[in-house]
């Protein structure tokens, strides 16, 4: 058995890797167990506050929704003009008529909601109080519990389902108009699993509903899920639920959300999460004690053969033949290949998250993109049925589902013919809420019209005229053309444009592919940079008079063919 020389490489290589190893591992364990009791409650807090705070968002919105909807049944000149006269008419097939068209629209409301299910004009405190709605139900007891009230002539009602099943709904009741004296008003529920399905959401490591209380702006439980001390109708007991819970509190708009997390399963879940750090520190301790023989096996055999090659004079083998030396390095060369490789892999790997990752921010902004004008375009189809003929509300309609079928299908790929014809489609529905002058010139080959691209690009963009065009006379002009192996989409307007400091804001979003400023231009951003790459290229300007905006869009084609002179320009009307 050979001695230990502490001075030889050998040993300088065991007593760096044992110092290594041993020096790592009690760093980790005090910054761990330093930290651990610190950091452990408000983690664990974190936790159950991100929860509660995601539900609340839920109810939060819901009522926005709610509201919303509300909004849109009471607007004047929409709707309640045609449940007017359907109070006031007495003629039967008449009244038929308007009740059968204002279903219809009742039913429009409720597939375009994800909360709202009941919705009925009605009459309250009479006998039969309702008047019209979109399914058959009873109007709940006149002593319902009132919520709270935040908007103008609206009240926001928690009552007993009137199944009898004890579930709870979340309604609304907003006054309408008035005729012949009597007040008329729209009243809607939610979904009778509404408030069972998001309170549900919080559960404990068991899946067992934790108990979660909503209390109005007094303090008062309005609604309480699981096995929970309070008591509906009477004051939330904070100290009282102290001794047995541990509550949290999100807070709303003259209402908040109380979770109440038991103390004994908040000390389990301390002690399963203590003992799994606890088990971390064994498995890193195990393996940096692998790791450190890994390396004295792997570092010192290759040195201690070059030392003594060195030793025996055999310095000629660092650039000749010797067969130990050659062999030995051989070996490393070829570990080193397969460093290379494995790096290739995991950079391959790294790119394609990416990618990844860009299309789901892409998804998340496409999500996000509330296409308002749709509601719009709804109540002037409710005016135009009352005051034209079949056929213009046959083609309006057909425009609007050719729209939502192009922007809300499940596939963003499509053709450039298509998203011209989507564009359109979305300007003759905007001519329909509006006034302006649009123009397009359309100068491409017939096998540019057939061209990949991602959907929904065009209409953002034009949407933004709208939005900030700011004239009475606006003018809103589209071209498509070919130019040095360039496909140019150019939309510009005569608004009042944007300064100097927004165009070099949109420019240099443009380049760095962000998702931030208009949700509209940071998708059409990222969707066109994921499917064309770097061949395409975004810019923001003036308009070639000298006002208004101007949004270029350059896409790289391949294709050598200059712009024709004397482009086809259309007006609005399309020849329909």
């Amino acid at each position: 058995m050979k001695p230990f020389r502490f001075r030889s490489i050998k040993g300088k290589i065991i007593v760096m890797v044992i110092l290594s190893a041993c020096t790592s591992i009690l760093l980790f364990s005090v910054f761990t167990f330093r930290n651990i009791a610190r950091r452990f409650d408000s983690t664990i807090e974190e936790s159950y506050q991100m929860g509660l705070n995601g539900v609340g968002e839920k109810f939060g919105q819901a009522l926005e929704e709610m509201h919303r909807v509300a909004s849109g049944l009471t607007y004047k000149g929409g709707i309640i003009v045609q449940v007017e006269d359907y109070l006031m008419t007495s003629e039967v097939l008449r009244r038929r008529e308007l009740a059968n068209r204002i279903m219809e629209q009742l039913c429009l409301y409720d597939f375009q909601s994800q909360v709202v299910g009941n919705i009925c004009f009605c009459f309250p405190g009479e006998g039969k109080g309702v008047i019209l709605s979109n399914a058959s139900f009873m109007l709940p007891a006149p002593d319902r519990p009132i919520f709270f009230r935040r908007q103008p002539y609206t009240e926001f009602l928690i009552p007993a389902d009137a199944s009898g099943k004890g579930d709870f709904v979340l309604s609304l009741a907003r006054w309408a108009g008035n005729v012949d004296g009597r007040d008329f008003y729209v009243y809607m529920e939610s979904d009778s699993d509404f408030l069972r399905d998001l309170f549900s959401q919080l559960q404990d490591s068991n899946g067992e509903q934790l108990p979660v209380c909503l209390v109005d702006a007094a303090g008062k439980v309005l609604y309480a899920a699981g096995e929970s001390p309070a008591v509906v109708g009477e004051g939330f007991p904070e100290e009282e639920m102290q001794k047995s819970f541990v509550p949290f509190l999100y807070s709303g708009e003259e209402w908040g959300l109380y979770l109440c997390v038991p103390r004994g399963d908040y000390q389990r879940l301390y002690a399963s999460v203590f003992l799994e750090v606890v088990m971390i520190i064994l498995v890193y301790a195990f393996f940096s004690a692998l790791m450190a023989f890994a390396i004295y096996r792997a570092a010192y055999r290759p040195l201690d053969a070059f030392t003594k090659e060195l030793s025996k004079g055999e310095r000629a083998g660092l650039h000749g033949h010797g067969a130990s030396q050659s062999r030995e390095f051989g070996e490393y060369w070829d570990k080193i290949e397969e460093m290379r490789i494995e790096i290739c892999r995991l950079v391959s790997r790294v790119e394609q998250e990416g990618r990844q990752k860009t299309y789901l921010e892409n998804q998340l902004l496409l999500s996000r993109i509330n296409p308002h004008f749709i509601h719009n375009t709804l109540n002037s189809i409710g005016l135009q049925a009352a005051g034209q003929g079949e056929e213009d509300l046959a083609e309006t309609l057909r425009a609007l589902n050719n729209l939502l079928y192009h922007n809300l299908g499940k596939n963003r790929v499509t053709l450039l013919r298509d998203e011209l014809r989507a564009a359109e489609d979305y300007v003759y529905l905007q001519h329909r809420i509006q006034k302006f002058v649009f123009e397009k010139e359309i100068d491409l080959p017939e096998r540019l019209m057939d061209m990949q691209m991602p959907g929904f690009v065009l209409q953002p963009v034009i949407e933004n005229c709208f939005q900030h065009g700011g004239t009475l006379d606006l003018k809103i002009s589209l071209e498509a053309f070919l130019s040095r192996n360039q496909l140019w989409l150019v939309v510009e307007d005569n608004g009042q444009g944007i300064s100097k400091e927004k165009e070099e804001q949109l420019n240099r979003q443009f380049l760095a592919v962000s998702a931030g400023g208009g949700i509209g231009l940071g998708y059409v951003s990222l969707a066109l940079k994921m499917f064309f790459g770097d061949s395409v290229t975004l810019t923001a300007g003036t308009g070639r008079e000298g006002c208004g905006t101007r949004i270029a869009i350059c896409i790289q084609t391949g294709q050598a063919q200059e712009k024709k002179e004397g482009g086809h320009a259309e007006g609005f009307d399309r020849g329909r």
